[in-house]
């Protein structure tokens, strides 16, 4: 079992390569058994803005929201997309938030000299 698993696919359009890979039937049977107890999935959720997010941002968060306890969507404008987009991270148990500060003292503490 995995304690993070990134799902970095092409958005869900129907009739696309990866449209089943975003649909409760594959969170529920496929991917959340092969998370541990406390782990977290993390997908890209395509185009978040305020004139895009309905295409599969909002879809995608709820879909999520139906088979995780805990569910988090963030978003980050970026620019070669010339919109937000947005990910969003589920569990089953809370998803610690941490600042900036806190990552940079993780990896710094991970680094070998």
């Amino acid at each position: 079992k995995s304690s993070v698993i990134v799902g970095d696919l092409a958005d869900p359009v129907e009739g696309g390569p990866c449209y089943q890979l975003y649909t409760k039937s594959f969170y529920e049977k496929i991917l959340k058994p092969r998370l541990t107890d406390d782990g977290i999935f993390v997908t890209q959720a395509g185009p978040a803005g305020i004139d895009t997010h309905k295409e599969v941002f909002s879809s995608i968060h709820n879909t999520l929201k139906q088979v995780f306890k805990y569910v988090v969507a963030y978003t980050a404008h970026v620019p070669s997309y010339a919109d937000t987009w947005g990910w969003v991270m589920a569990s089953e148990n809370p998803i610690p938030i941490i600042n900036a500060e806190e990552i940079d003292k993780k990896i710094q503490d991970r680094i070998d000299g």
